[in-house]
């Protein structure tokens, strides 16, 4: 692995240790928001959160009821006037609306109701339009995050294989499946 990615990583998973971090904890979120799953990895702590991207809405108020597996239980048991759908079809945000709310939830979930998020790095498909990126931020900003960092998912998978991503010498991945 790069000395410098693996400084990075050592550095991003260090939790601080002062008096003012009790009080005020640094809480930094690493996102990958995926077509089947989304996962909120938190630094120090690690994955805290592996739920399905799924949302069931009302119609009519036009209002989240509930998310990730929460909302995988409801799917085909619902009301007429309740929805289930996946807001990420085909690696692209097909209801940016409804992602925002699912990523809000989520991140509420994980840091809860009254402690703010500093550092956020989300991972986005690849053929997300700049209107989707804005209306992503706009989301976790809604969050009163400090900093969202957009990162796009083969720059993401290129890092975790610990290629290093500044070097303009070509690499290959034989993906198996």
């Amino acid at each position: 692995m790069d000395p410098r990615v693996s400084s990075f990583v050592v550095r991003w998973q260090q939790p601080h240790d002062t008096m003012l971090s009790y009080f005020f904890p640094r809480i930094d979120l690493g996102i990958d928001l995926g077509t089947a799953n989304t996962l909120i990895f938190v630094r120090g702590k690690g994955v805290l959160l592996n739920e399905p991207s799924i949302v069931t809405f009302d119609h009519v108020q036009r209002d989240i009821i509930a998310v990730g597996s929460e909302s995988r239980a409801m799917m085909g048991k619902v009301h007429p006037e309740l929805s289930t759908i996946r807001p990420i079809r085909d690696g692209v945000i097909a209801d940016f609306d409804m992602t925002a709310g699912m990523l809000k939830r989520f991140i509420n979930t994980v840091v809860g109701a009254h402690k703010v998020p500093r550092n956020v790095v989300i991972s986005l498909p690849n053929g997300v339009t700049d209107v989707e990126k804005r209306a992503v931020c706009a989301a976790i900003a809604e969050t009163h995050a400090r900093k969202v960092f957009l990162l796009s998912q083969p720059i993401a998978a290129a890092i975790g294989a610990g290629l290093d991503v500044k070097e303009s010498a070509g690499q290959k991945l034989n993906a198996v499946f």
